[in-house]
């Protein structure tokens, strides 16, 4: 909103000049037009910068939430092989150390960070699920000799 308001105002200056250009002439000094432009355009560019943060801050919020929607998987769909608990439970705790640092840089509300935090509490639930699901499946593989046959392949 703000950029589209800094657009309409170097508009207004330009079509200001132009109305004064070629109407008849006023006594007294002429406005600073140029001037006024100048301060507009300048007006625009840091509320490109500020939208261009904003969105950043907004992707990068994104994709760590995305991520954890990839990492909260007991399977590696890449590969198809069970996730170790430590290695997932590493990508979360990075995931919301991203979005920590991120609200920290935005300045975000307390009722947003109380919100980062509680999600956060949920991440003991979220590797207990996880061990849950893959417990099963390493205490039947794991005492058979033909596993390791199968990991070597």
């Amino acid at each position: 909103m703000v950029l589209k308001q800094a657009s309409e105002e170097i508009d207004r200056c330009i079509q200001k000049k132009e109305d004064y250009q070629s109407g008849p002439r006023k006594p007294g000094r002429p406005p600073l037009f140029d001037k006024q432009i100048e301060v507009s355009i300048k007006k625009r560019e840091v509320a490109k910068q500020a939208l261009d943060t904003a969105e950043s801050h907004q992707n990068r919020m994104k994709e760590a939430v995305q991520q954890i929607g990839k990492i909260y998987l007991p399977v590696d769909l890449k590969t198809g092989k069970l996730k170790e608990t430590e290695a997932v439970s590493e990508s979360l705790e990075k995931c919301f150390a991203d979005i920590e640092s991120v609200a920290s840089e935005v300045n975000l509300l307390d009722r947003s960070l109380k919100r980062i935090k509680k999600a956060k509490k949920v991440i003991v639930d979220m590797i207990a699920t996880i061990l849950f699901f893959t417990w099963p499946f390493e205490a039947k593989w794991k005492p058979f000799p033909c596993r390791q046959m199968l990991k070597r392949l």
